[in-house]
């Protein structure tokens, strides 16, 4: 089935998936790294203390996501959307009035935990538990939303910080949140023809339509039995690598301008061909994951984010940047459809949002340390290609670990049933 006829069969819950991951932007390092010189400087913090802050808030968000992102297995997805939605904006309408550094932290951590986190989580949980043999296509077109916010919520925010300053630009974002993103994606919700209950029976489907995922297929992993399966800790160092890696380079990117000897609006270029770099990789690896697998297409999508770490290391000028960041986001772009389709292939459905939030968890943990560990090394004289060379090594043994578990997977899949 292609992209088209696919899209025009489930267009609403496609498009509420898409209006999902679109929602992130303002909860990501590259919405609020664009604020951080007006937080500092309203608290009267340096910028090292607000990296501290920046930390502290994501690690309590990784903390408290084990709890919230659970949710998507006990209440209708109406329910989490409604929730969600509206936490996420009161937050950045407490950012904008706060009116005292403990409010302003708050505010910053409901941002992060909802926009970072919750949302993206929403959105692939909803396209892995609702498509069965187009699931990869599904989670391509939701994860389109991220990308196009990466390519314009910046562009945005700088011009609202400029004409309107940060808290009548935070003050927009939780307005057009709750005012726009919340009944746009209720009413998506509500136009689906797909049965979004978590217990449904597999029902035969209507001609010509995909049927429902049944409520288990298998054995469906519960949290407690995925952290002692083995094959996760085999999978999860390769999963957080790039988290990691790239929120610190993100939050540095003055640092890593100056190293490769290029103006910040050269950068803000390059941001923009990751982002189109990122789109295409993510149309083009669906059908092929749906067709192939996601044993054989998720570590080939790894290796080439390894490849883009190394070329960093030795990157120089403005087409240096550029390919990195086109390298880079396109081998990102390939993985999120891959990825998204591992966890449930691998687990089940049924406790799928308890074990993603566990997963992003992970992922927030990962982003959480490394303005502090970024700014520790940078202060003491490290450049951000220097710190790139460890992280390709690093990303070399996660990627050994990766192909150790496809082989025991093809193995495993490939042995005679007894």
């Amino acid at each position: 089935m292609s992209y088209w006829q696919f899209i025009r069969r489930d267009w609403p819950l496609i498009s509420f998936g898409f209006l999902a991951a679109f929602m992130m932007g303002p909860g990501q390092t590259f919405f609020i790294g664009i604020f951080r010189d007006s937080l500092a400087g309203a608290y009267d913090l340096s910028l090292g203390e607000f990296g501290h802050f920046y930390s502290g808030v994501s690690l309590a968000s990784a903390a408290v996501f084990l709890w919230s992102g659970k949710l998507i297995d006990q209440w209708p997805l109406q329910r989490v959307t409604v929730v969600y939605v509206s936490v996420f904006a009161l937050s950045a309408l407490l950012l904008a009035g706060s009116f005292h550094l403990s409010v302003m932290v708050l505010g910053l951590f409901g941002v992060r935990h909802l926009g970072q986190g919750l949302m993206g989580h929403v959105s692939s949980t909803t396209m892995a538990r609702y498509f069965v043999s187009n699931r990869a296509k599904a989670i391509s077109l939701a994860a389109l939303g991220f990308a196009v916010s990466e390519a314009i919520v910046p562009i945005l925010a700088v011009s609202l910080l400029a004409f309107v300053g940060w808290r009548l630009s935070w003050l927009l974002v939780g307005v057009i949140v709750l005012g726009a993103g919340l009944p746009l994606a209720l009413w998506f919700l509500k136009s689906t023809q797909r049965d979004l209950r978590l217990e449904r029976e597999p029902d035969p489907a209507p001609e010509g339509q995909e049927a429902p995922v049944p409520a288990s297929r298998g054995h469906d992993f519960t949290r407690a039995e995925v952290l002692r399966d083995w094959r996760f800790w085999c999978i999860i160092p390769a999963h957080i690598s790039s988290s990691y890696f790239l929120t610190g380079v993100f939050l540095n990117q003055a640092s890593l301008a100056g190293e490769l000897g290029i103006s910040m609006q050269a950068i803000a270029l390059c941001f923009t061909g990751f982002a189109v770099a990122n789109m295409m990789g993510t149309l083009l690896i669906g059908p092929i994951v749906d067709r192939f697998g996601y044993l054989l297409t998720y570590p080939i999508c790894y290796l080439g984010y390894v490849g883009s770490v190394f070329f960093l290391t030795g990157a120089n000028g403005f087409w240096g940047g550029m390919l990195f960041y086109s390298c880079v986001g396109f081998s990102l772009g390939l993985a999120m459809p891959a990825a998204g389709s591992l966890w449930p292939g691998l687990y089940g459905v049924r406790h799928l949002g308890a074990i993603r939030s566990m997963i992003v968890a992970f992922f927030v943990l990962s982003t959480g340390l490394a303005p502090a560990s970024f700014g520790y090394l940078i202060d003491r004289g490290w450049e951000v290609r220097e710190i790139a060379l460890y992280g390709a090594v690093y990303a070399c043994a996660a990627l050994g670990l990766l192909l150790v578990f496809t082989a025991a997977q093809f193995r495993k899949e490939k042995a005679p049933a007894v």
